[in-house]
């Protein structure tokens, strides 16, 4: 048999030492591993402990693929036994790079995400193999259903959209977006009510607008008939402008993509799905990409 090249991939996970590699008639990697940490801390005192006291049922846990082919990491959780209260409870290790209840790890998570951005549930699970539960569990859990005021930048432009959750059906949602200075919108909130905007201070726009008006009719000129009519339908709407000089342009833009998420969906009827899919696709790839901080860095650097 010929010789076989190896490799060595960096794991990319802290604090765990693999102990055996093994491959699986279906082409799967299974990397058994153990943590290095020799403490944890006690579920009922919150104290540091030390005392070892076995290991916890074995976990196995999708990771990212390599070369291609699935990978799995094999665990069994070390268990401490702690001195300083009365009954000695015992607690299992827990450790950052994967949550307790969950199937797959931090990183294999934020993978699927990035898979979900401007793509749907079902084409996800059939290319990574994952249930529809699981993929809906990894989505909540990455996307809040509440705004994270400390992590919205200032935003000097609001805006306010409404969309039919179904075509030809009167179940409107309000779409709140902000657009920050550098011109990058964000998802405020998916409101189960139609709103109306209301603003104050354009006394100065409208009085251009109407003296304006004054002028053509008194021109004598007949084509712009047809035009006045209109503007006098939509003139409060129209005299918005001029409180910042803000166009609707980028609430439109966000109503065509609604459009097109709702089209790829089949339809949401779910407003906190909505809210999630919706904030997946405006602002995924700068959240959840692996190379945003490579790419911050290297912009940082060039500057």
């Amino acid at each position: 048999m010929p010789h076989q090249p190896f490799i060595s991939i960096p794991l990319d996970i802290e604090d765990v030492r693999v102990l055996q590699t093994d491959l699986t008639a279906a082409g799967e990697f299974i990397l058994t591993v153990e943590s290095t940490l020799t403490t944890s801390t006690c579920h009922r005192c919150g104290r540091l402990i030390s005392e070892p006291h076995g290991l916890d049922q074995p976990r196995l846990l999708r990771h990212l693929p390599i070369l291609g082919r699935p990978l799995y990491l094999r665990i069994r959780p070390k268990r401490f036994r702690c001195p300083f209260c009365d009954d000695h409870p015992t607690t299992t290790q827990t450790l950052d790079w994967y949550d307790p209840k969950a199937l797959h790890t931090k990183a294999y998570e934020r993978h699927l995400i990035v898979q979900l951005i401007n793509s749907t549930l079902s084409d996800v699970t059939e290319k990574e193999d994952v249930s529809y539960a699981a993929l809906l569990g990894v989505l909540d859990r990455a996307i809040a259903t509440t705004v994270d005021w400390t992590d919205l930048p200032a935003c000097p432009t609001l805006g306010i959209d409404e969309i039919a959750l179904l075509k030809g059906h009167r179940d409107f949602v309000a779409v709140i977006t902000a657009r920050d200075a550098a011109g990058g919108l964000h998802v405020v909130a998916v409101l189960p009510d139609r709103l109306k905007a209301t603003m104050r201070s354009k006394a100065d726009g409208l009085r251009r607008i109407r003296f304006w008006r004054q002028r053509v009719e008194r021109s004598g000129l007949e084509c712009f008939e047809s035009f006045l009519k209109l503007l006098d339908i939509w003139l409060d709407r129209i005299a918005n402008y001029f409180i910042n000089h803000e166009s609707s342009g980028f609430v439109e833009g966000l109503h065509n993509k609604l459009k097109v998420l709702k089209r790829r969906s089949y339809g949401l009827r779910n407003i906190g799905r909505l809210g999630e899919r919706l904030t997946l696709d405006v602002d995924g790839y700068r959240r959840f990409s692996p190379w945003r901080d490579t790419t911050s860095r290297a912009a940082h650097g060039n500057s």
